[in-house]
């Protein structure tokens, strides 16, 4: 006499022992409790370009995880700007600090002064994030 069950419940059996091994694989890919890779908390990042877009939101997130962040680009008045909204993101009684510096970073000389600048204030950057450039 042939099978009398419907269709769909002919195969599930061997379909859920396939998937099974699938599902562990991916859970394995994106393990949720992993610990942060990159920790900032107290370093020193200079960020390129961190007036705005991209560096600025950047610099933002780095100081809402601790870290002391310079931001460089041209525009004073951007940079200006900018520099409040990084320090609004600062975790709050941290001791971080914040500084931007304006030059032109595809002039060699402007390069050797920021970074001059920034060995003065800080010390020896532990990041250099470039975002600068169009």
């Amino acid at each position: 006499m042939p099978d009398q069950r419907p269709p769909s419940t002919t195969n599930s059996l061997p379909l859920f022992l396939t998937a099974i091994p699938l599902l562990a694989g991916l859970l394995a890919m994106f393990p949720f409790t992993r610990k942060n890779r990159f920790p900032v908390t107290g370093r020193l990042v200079v960020i390129t370009g961190g007036s705005q877009g991209m560096g600025l939101e950047v610099a933002k997130q780095l100081a809402k995880k601790g870290a002391n962040v310079v931001i460089v680009a041209r525009g004073v008045e951007k940079l200006e700007k900018a520099i409040k909204e990084v320090e609004a993101e600062a975790v709050e009684g941290s001791g971080q600090k914040f500084k931007w510096c304006s030059g032109d970073l595809s002039v060699g000389q402007e390069v050797e002064r920021v970074f001059a600048e920034v060995v003065e204030w800080g010390g020896v950057p532990d990041i250099v994030w470039t975002c600068a450039g169009e």
